[in-house]
């Protein structure tokens, strides 16, 4: 799951295709199309699209999905940076939850929740 949102993430604003998908996330394994949609309901769940009511995750239908909240760019990871959350340069986490979301999203899903 993790690395369904990760490709998304690295081509946001940019449909990315099943196909592109599938290949990224399970180079090199048969899988069904159906595993790509249940991790994309899986992180639009964690995401929290529902309760804020804001897509994270577009999807253009039979063709691919597009990450459309807006994605701030962090430092990447090092060995000797490889911390559980890490600050950016104005102090804001860059990871959060053990590295599974993305800088900043899940501030803006609790955010949206509190207004």
């Amino acid at each position: 799951m993790f690395d369904t949102l990760r490709v998304l993430v690295e081509n946001a604003g940019r449909l990315v295709t099943k196909e592109e998908l599938l290949q990224a996330v399970w180079p090199d394994t048969a899988v069904e199309e159906n595993n790509l949609n249940h991790n994309v309901s899986i992180l639009r769940k964690a995401l929290g699209e529902k309760a804020v009511g804001q897509a994270f995750i577009e999807t253009v239908p039979r063709v691919g999905y597009r990450f459309v909240a807006p994605v701030e760019p962090g430092r990447h990871r090092t060995r000797a940076t490889s911390g559980r959350a890490r600050q950016g340069p104005a102090g804001d986490p860059l990871l959060h939850d053990d590295r599974r979301h993305p800088a900043g999203v899940r501030d803006r899903a609790a955010a949206g929740r509190r207004s």
